[in-house]
């Protein structure tokens, strides 16, 4: 499977309104893939207040089952995504969405326990 291409560094300020966008592309996906994301992380630098950080927001899903995500990758291609499977990391699923407001990359994982 291709690479997704490489992500120039560049850090800039805390910007308070990454906490609003991470939050409006967690309902995004949600939306898109309902009660099969178990939680949903905003994960690096962005949510941290005070620290420059690379103007992308990393999000971590959880899922029940990986393979939830490979019959989801349609509808998140047409909500943006490209899936780019492992990416060099055993048992997770690599995802990103070019988009100037989020760049927003997922890295998901599934859940070790059942939620219950």
């Amino acid at each position: 499977m291709p690479v997704p291409p490489p992500i120039a560094v560049r850090l800039v300020p805390h910007d308070p309104r990454w906490a609003d966008r991470a939050a409006a592309e967690t309902a995004r996906l949600v939306a898109n893939m309902g009660d099969s994301i178990v939680r949903l992380h905003h994960i690096r630098s962005t949510p941290i207040p005070g620290i420059a950080a690379r103007p992308i927001l990393d999000l971590l899903p959880e899922v029940h089952d990986l393979a939830v995500l490979g019959q989801a990758a349609p509808v998140l291609r047409r909500a943006g995504y490209d899936a780019w499977g492992e990416a060099g990391i055993p048992g997770r699923r690599y995802m990103t969405r070019d988009h100037p407001a989020t760049g927003a990359r997922l890295g998901a994982r599934a859940r070790e326990r059942p939620v219950g």
